[in-house]
């Protein structure tokens, strides 16, 4: 049987096949990569039956179809960005292969950071461990954004072609009764920023879902969301407002932050899979059924909305010398919630370092009664989104 001979204008069509198929950039490592992600519902046998249906006189093969998307579309992948991927251990890695100084002071360096992740998983291990003990006062609490869920769930091949609804997921895991709160809006309400993240711990903090007096929150270190003056805000007006007596903000090396949160999303992703998405709020009901004993509870943030931390933050408080991004360990007191007590290590050597973080002609009393302002509505679906 003749072969028959494949040509550019082949090339061509299946370009723009994959051109025309919605793509993601990763919302964490957009600055230094180039890496375009299609949805996980997709993969290369899928796009080559879509293509086929569309182009019925096709002579292209499955083999040629995947060696154009191979060869042609190098920073296009199926799987979403690995938030957590260590940069640092990834480059030490290859710097001490090298038979040489270099090489040796590698290894060094990377035994090191080992030895610092291995502690800061230690002391979490042991904070929540504590929090569990009858009659503790300490409540241990994790939180994380879970990787965008798109709606609809892919399932067919007109789909393809079409942009796809992103829904975010503020997971809080209260780590001393294993219980989880699945905090739910979609672009068509807000983004998924640092005023998003500190509204919802707000409302989830203040809500009453602890009677314990004594806070230990831990996150990762991903500043535009977790690691900056918004949650800090919230955590020192908290614990001015004695919702809390003493607040201990703790942050994961990056790159090593698996937490509780990590495994219930994986419950979640697992779930959805099965169970098909149209719409935000069919994600609500993949959640819930995700886990039983206790089931994940889902709080719909899109109800009452968010309010602009930021323009708080930057009234009242001056985070300049607080050198956050070093910051491993952030305590605040409810006796004096503007100091707050910091350390770049979680050894029990270093000193605690105090800086006091209330604006120059601001006080305590102004900070207390600050009215903090709802943030309208901000619609992000894209002018393209909205047409497909």
């Amino acid at each position: 049987m003749m072969m028959m001979k494949l040509t550019e204008n082949d090339r061509k069509m299946i370009h723009q096949h994959i051109n025309y198929i919605p793509r993601d950039v990763s919302h964490y490592s957009r600055a230094k990569s180039e890496k375009q992600y299609l949805t996980l519902d997709l993969n290369i046998h899928r796009l080559f039956k879509a293509f086929l249906m569309k182009n019925k006189e096709s002579s292209v093969s499955y083999k040629f179809y995947r060696s154009v998307f191979k060869r042609d579309f190098p920073n296009l992948s199926f799987h979403r960005p690995r938030v957590d991927t260590c940069h640092t251990c990834d480059r030490l890695n290859s710097e001490a292969k090298q038979i040489s100084s270099a090489g040796r002071s590698a290894t060094q360096q990377l035994d090191l950071r080992h030895r610092k992740v291995q502690q800061s998983l230690e002391y979490m291990k042991n904070q929540t461990a504590n929090s569990q003990l009858p009659g503790s006062e300490k409540c241990c609490i994790t939180f994380d954004l879970q990787q965008v869920l798109f709606v609809p769930t892919l399932t067919h091949s007109d789909m393809f072609y079409l942009s796809q609804l992103s829904c975010y997921n503020l997971g809080i895991h209260l780590s001393d009764c294993n219980h989880a709160f699945m905090c739910m809006w979609h672009e068509g309400v807000s983004g998924r920023g640092g005023n998003e993240v500190a509204s919802t711990l707000l409302k989830l903090l203040n809500s009453g879902v602890t009677q314990k007096k004594h806070l230990l929150l831990w996150s990762d270190n991903c500043a535009g969301q977790n690691k900056n003056r918004m949650v800090i805000f919230i955590l020192v007006f908290l614990a001015l407002h004695e919702v809390f007596e003493t607040i201990e903000y703790n942050f994961l090396i990056s790159g090593h932050s698996f937490m509780s949160c990590d495994r219930n999303f994986a419950l979640i992703e697992k779930r959805k899979r099965v169970m098909k998405a149209m719409v935000p709020n069919d994600l609500h009901h993949v959640i819930t059924s995700a886990k039983y004993d206790p089931p994940f509870e889902v709080i719909d943030m899109s109800v009452n909305g968010f309010w602009d931390i930021k323009e708080a933050a930057d009234t009242f408080l001056n985070t300049k010398t607080l050198n956050i991004s070093k910051a491993v360990t952030i305590k605040i007191n409810h006796k004096n919630p503007t100091v707050l007590h910091i350390k770049e290590t979680f050894s029990e050597i270093e000193a605690w370092k105090k800086t006091n973080i209330l604006k120059k002609g601001k006080t305590i009393e102004d900070l207390k009664y600050a009215e903090i302002k709802l943030l309208p509505p901000v619609n992000k679906i894209t002018e393209n989104k909205k047409k497909s």
